[in-house]
């Protein structure tokens, strides 16, 4: 899908008279072909941060001083990039390569502003039209958008879709993976090219600033302790992570279940390996069990799928070879027997056995059996809990 618009040959359809309920990666946002395939009472969320930080992510994660040909003379690439960025963005081209070279309003273009109008709002534009073509544009996304979240208040920005969505504490922990630390020459962007860049991306500046002063304003008005929520947020997400980084197959005393109490903000609840396991699961392996889940709703099987995907059927014909020199199940043939997709590179046996298990291809005793077997600390519990209330 990404880095282009929502496509019915990027996505599997919905089961016979059902709608899709929710969209789990990345495209390019298009509100009528969102509104065409989503229920009616969908809730649009989207999540943005402040510019020249983003420049300086996107301009490190796709080597962008590479597809520039800028030389490296000693100086941050970077700072010879903001000098002149019309000068170096169009050598990569708008084609195929937007938005991976596309550095002039990057997030407006991810949120449906049409990249060909990026020569209106530029540097040396009519600023009347500029301010007009700019106001109109985040109109459509204050009218579309239910919640715009903040990367710099990430916690604070899921405790506000967590009172919007009417969800648990337990719905927003997240465990911190795909991160990265830039090491840059320059430790702070001249003045003067900063202000190169808000002309540059005059649009995502508007947009940023729109949105983090509504951000803020909807802070105020949130009743309730916010900030007292956000606090004890932070403090069971780090419980969380520290109980998550403890299981080590070779330590299985380091298993504990965190048992959290009724709080002023939501009901108690309890955390386990099999949490930790959800929430440690890589992107790919998700989206991949997702396909999983739609192709069984579709009705799909490894032949016709191809339709849809390409299924990885070298590493799959070599696993079912290695199962005829077997006499006991093991949970990659629980995996060869039910998966659809079968890209058995990126999601573990464990994380497929778990997945058919818990929509109910696997009964409880295989599964328990199995893990029991081949993962005999996933299960064990130790004497040690620990209890955390409020």
């Amino acid at each position: 899908m990404y880095p282009y618009q929502l496509h019915p040959k990027s996505y599997l359809p919905p089961p016979r008279n059902q709608a899709f309920d929710l969209l789990v990666y990345h495209t390019v946002y298009e509100r009528a072909r969102y509104r065409k395939i989503l229920p009616k009472d969908t809730v649009y969320l989207t999540i943005i941060r402040e510019p020249l930080s983003h420049l300086k992510s996107t301009w490190n994660y796709y080597k962008l001083q590479k597809r520039f040909h800028i030389e490296d003379d000693g100086e941050d690439p970077i700072l010879t990039f903001l000098a002149n960025p019309g000068k170096y963005d169009k050598r990569c081209g708008h084609g195929r390569h937007v938005p991976y070279c596309l550095t002039q309003n990057a997030m407006s273009a991810d949120l449906g502003f049409p990249a060909a109008t990026n020569k209106q709002v530029g540097p040396g534009c009519d600023t009347d039209k500029r301010e007009v073509i700019t106001r109109k544009f985040l109109q459509i996304i204050k009218d579309d958008f239910d919640l715009v979240m903040m990367t710099e208040y990430f916690d604070e920005s899921l405790v506000l879709l967590k009172r919007l969505m009417c969800w648990s504490l337990q719905d927003i922990l997240y465990y911190k993976t795909n991160t990265r630390r830039y090491v840059s020459k320059e430790k702070q962007i001249p003045s003067k090219l900063q202000q190169n860049h808000r002309e540059w991306s005059y649009v995502d500046y508007a947009l940023y600033q729109h949105f983090n002063q509504t951000f803020w304003r909807r802070v105020d008005s949130a009743g309730n302790d916010f900030w007292g929520e956000v606090r004890y947020f932070r403090h069971i997400n780090e419980k969380m992570r520290q109980l998550c980084d403890g299981y080590k197959a070779s330590k299985p005393c380091s298993i504990s279940t965190l048992k959290f109490k009724d709080s002023r903000w939501g009901p108690g609840f309890t955390l386990d390996r099999n949490f930790c396991m959800l929430a440690k699961r890589t992107l790919r392996c998700y989206l991949l069990l997702e396909s999983e889940r739609a192709a069984k709703a579709l009705g799909l099987n490894r032949r016709n799928i191809t339709i849809y995907s390409d299924v990885d059927l070298g590493q799959f014909n070599k696993a079912v070879k290695a199962r005829k020199r077997r006499t006991t199940m093991k949970a990659i043939d629980v995996v060869l027997d039910n998966c659809v997709n079968c890209k058995l590179r990126d999601c573990g046996s464990l994380d497929y056995l778990s997945h058919f298990y818990h929509d109910g291809y696997v009964s409880s005793a295989t599964y328990r059996s199995i893990v029991n077997r081949e993962h005999p600390n996933f299960v064990r519990q130790c004497h040690v809990k620990t209890t955390v209330k409020r």
